[in-house]
Parts: C-alpha cells; sequence; structure tokens
C-alpha cells in the first residue's frame, strides 16, 4: 500500500493481484491459484466474476500459515 498527497487530496494506492498474478508469485498451476482464491479461508475478492487478492492481504495471509500445511 503506498499513501500520496495531491494538493489537498490523499490517494491510498493497493497492489491488487489476479489469480495470473498470484499463479506467478507463488510458482502454482492455474488450477491451484484458483482453488487458493475460492477458498473461504483466502483474502481473496469476487468482481465481475473474477477473483482478486491484495499484495498486502496475500502477505499477511502468508505470514499466518507460515509453518503450518494448507491444502486446497
Amino acid at each position: 500500500m503506498k499513501i500520496t498527497k495531491k494538493g489537498e487530496k490523499t490517494m491510498i494506492v493497493v497492489n491488487v493481484l489476479t489469480a495470473k498474478d498470484l499463479m506467478e508469485t507463488l510458482k502454482v498451476s492455474k488450477t491451484t491459484a484458483y482453488a487458493l482464491m475460492a477458498n473461504q479461508g483466502f483474502p481473496s475478492y469476487k468482481l465481475n466474476g473474477r477473483y482478486y487478492v491484495t499484495e498486502e492481504e496475500l502477505h499477511n495471509w502468508l505470514r499466518s500459515i507460515k509453518g503450518k500445511t494448507f491444502y486446497t
């Protein structure tokens, strides 16, 4: 997340990842990426039939499952 100020306005810029981005980031298959994003314990959002996750929430989720086995 990045906060920038332009005049009197403050903008918050959030990096949003798609399933394809998740595949590349985690080096998993398309099937696994979609299964993760559809999982109730994963911090994804579904908008117009597509899944998204913020980079920050992905990092927080990865820290929360560190040392645990996660099955999709």
